[in-house]
């Protein structure tokens, strides 16, 4: 029995990623995995699993191919893959599983779509939607802890399981795992028996058992939030009330609007009345003179077009040239710097050439100074040597 709950779960997390036409609820998809062949809900979801983006673009909006069409293509594919399994394992070596077997003819009868026990797809719908999960990581780890439901609320006395479905907030469901029998059931469902539930734990007398606390805390919880909802709900509707009453009260109007419609009212039916007075000659002429007003008109609108479209060229005939003399009055004073650089460079060359000439001129006349006097202390050392 917890394969369909399962199912209904997996099939809950995937109508968001498949961005399905509307939002179903988890009757909806209890509905159709008990009657899969009628279910059009199930064609939508099978069809956009199956088939690539491209091709599930070319449908229409809310509309998914036959079960006989995704019934065969699910049947192909898990053989397939269980084939690929078998020969994979045969392979390695390794132990095969009692589920593997050379026969194909279970696929081929009449009965395959449904379990031993008479519960039908179950263990195909987990399947394919635990295998399709895995193309949607990103969108389930993004969900909370708590939307996972891995850990019951509480227990009872009698040791039973109680398990809360957070995510199907809109129609909140409390469901309850026998601990003799092992078999899931459904519990509560809908905000009155939510509150007769809190009523009849609360009533118990005597010792509480482990979790049982934990459940009680729950449903309190449970039940402030169906209250605070209800009150949201009639504050909405108190407003959705009274916006309806002011919408249906008659506005006033002021006099020139009233003046205004009754002229436009009284024109309309002079107009009438002499339209119903015209002899066909005189229609034929009105239309030929609201024909000849609307060549006019049409003239009169391309003579505008065309003044408008040579406007707009002759200014951006202006602005290309102004933007051509721009450029070149920016190029004639690069040009005209590019000249007084060179000038200023050449005047800075000469004045260096004639630094470097003066040096060189002081340079050798203090040499020949020099030289000189050397010259002129050995003539004088000769002299004062000689007897």
């Amino acid at each position: 029995m917890w394969e369909l709950p399962a199912a209904c779960h997996i099939l809950w997390l995937l109508q968001h990623p498949l961005t399905l036409r509307f939002s179903h609820k988890l009757v909806d998809f209890e509905a159709a995995l008990l009657n899969p062949t009628a279910s059009t809900l199930l064609e939508d979801v099978f069809t956009k699993l199956l088939l690539k983006k491209s091709e599930r673009e070319c449908l229409s909006a809310g509309i998914g191919l036959k079960y006989e069409w995704w019934n065969k293509q699910l049947r192909e594919y898990y053989t397939a893959l269980y084939d690929k399994w078998y020969a994979l394992l045969r392979k390695a070596g390794e132990k095969l599983p009692e589920s593997f077997s050379d026969d194909d003819d279970d696929d081929e009868d009449g009965d395959d779509d449904q379990d031993s026990d008479g519960q039908p797809h179950s263990p195909t719908f987990v399947f394919t939607y635990t295998h399709t999960l895995r193309m949607h990581r990103e969108h389930v780890r993004m969900m909370e802890e708590d939307d996972m439901r891995v850990e019951p609320l509480g227990r009872d006395r009698a040791g039973n399981c109680f398990y809360f479905f957070p995510q199907f907030y809109e129609e909140r469901r409390l469901y309850r795992l026998e601990l003799a029998t092992n078999a899931w059931g459904l519990w509560a469902k809908g905000d009155a028996c939510f509150r007769d539930a809190l009523a009849g734990m609360r009533a118990l007398r005597g010792r509480k058992v482990p979790g049982e606390q934990e459940l009680l805390d729950h449903l309190e919880v449970i039940v402030e939030q169906l209250e605070e909802e209800a009150a949201a709900r009639e504050k909405e509707l108190e407003k959705a009330t009274r916006r309806a009453i002011l919408e249906a009260i008659p506005r006033k109007r002021s006099v020139r609007i009233q003046v205004k419609q009754i002229e436009q009212m009284e024109q309309q039916a002079a107009a009438v009345a002499e339209k119903q007075q015209l002899t066909l000659e005189e229609l034929a002429e009105l239309k030929r003179a609201e024909l000849l007003r609307r060549v006019e008109q049409e003239a009169q609108r391309e003579a505008r077009e065309r003044a408008r479209e040579a406007e707009r060229a002759a200014l951006e005939q202006r602005e290309r040239e102004a933007a051509a003399a721009e450029r070149e009055l920016r190029r004639q004073r690069r040009l005209e710097k590019e000249r007084e650089d060179e000038a200023l460079q050449r005047r800075q060359e000469r004045e260096r050439q004639q630094e470097r000439e003066a040096r060189e001129l002081r340079a050798k006349q203090r040499k020949a100074a020099e030289e000189h006097a050397r010259l002129q202390a050995d003539l004088e050392a000769v002299a004062d040597a000689s007897p």
